[in-house]
């Protein structure tokens, strides 16, 4: 899939349960930025966030149900 805005992802940070997340910009079909919404009902931006899981911090696509 290519990212575009308004795509819902997860986000990763290293240590924490996955987020839920926005795509608000589109830097490359690997960058992005986000808003994050937390567990805690609040949201914040995260911005030129790679889809590199070898990062601290990066994004992905949500699993497919295959449904």
């Amino acid at each position: 899939m290519k990212p575009t805005i308004g795509r819902i992802v997860h986000f990763h940070v290293t240590g924490l349960p996955e987020q839920a997340a926005i795509i608000t910009r589109v830097w490359s079909e690997r960058c992005v930025n986000l808003t994050v919404f937390h567990h805690d009902g609040t949201t914040s931006g995260a911005t030129s966030i790679e889809s590199d899981p070898a990062a601290s911090r990066f994004w992905t696509w949500p699993p497919r149900d295959g449904s």
